[in-house]
């Protein structure tokens, strides 16, 4: 597992750094589905108004509702407002004037969601930014279901290898 996330661990800035090229991603995160259901990891998180969460995340936000839904979501304030209201989503960290979330998607399945967000600006992402990303998280949500295979492997075979070296002949 510690060579998964720290392989992770450098790709996620470097992903992050690519985004900035192209679009406003002062605010950027990447949550991943956890073991436990119901709840998100965020192995990277960077955010001018709120803090880093601590720990796995079961809040209903609009990062919840993009994995559910499967599908990228552009949401300006008075969308968000209104699926807080009708009790769609729960109202999670500081407001912004857009949020763009797009699903890591691997075989039909969502294993996390990738997120851009902007405090001042509601006109910093549309389609165009909204397709960029999603281009990005296809190939991101590849990289990391092989990282976790290979980190799956090489942990059945540690385990393997130790069923040999303790089994008396």
């Amino acid at each position: 597992a510690a060579d998964l996330a720290s392989s992770l661990d450098d790709l996620f800035p470097r992903i992050h750094s690519i985004i900035s090229q192209v679009m406003p991603a002062g605010n950027f995160y990447i949550a991943l589905t956890s073991p436990r259901k119901g709840y998100l990891s965020l192995p990277y998180y960077v955010d001018e108004m709120d803090e880093a969460p601590e720990g796995e995340q079961s809040e209903n936000g609009l990062t919840h509702h993009v994995l559910h839904k499967g599908r990228a979501l552009i949401c300006d304030e008075s969308m968000q407002n209104d699926l807080v209201e009708r009790g769609v989503v729960d109202a999670v960290g500081s407001p912004s004037k857009v949020w763009l979330g797009v699903p890591l998607i691997v075989d039909g399945s969502a294993i996390g969601v990738m997120v851009v967000q902007h405090y001042q600006d509601p006109l910093a992402y549309g389609k165009r930014e909204q397709r960029m990303l999603e281009f990005v998280s296809s190939q991101v949500a590849l990289v990391i279901k092989r990282k976790q295979a290979e980190d799956a492997l090489r942990a059945s075979e540690e385990n393997f290898r130790g069923l040999f070296e303790n089994t008396p002949l």
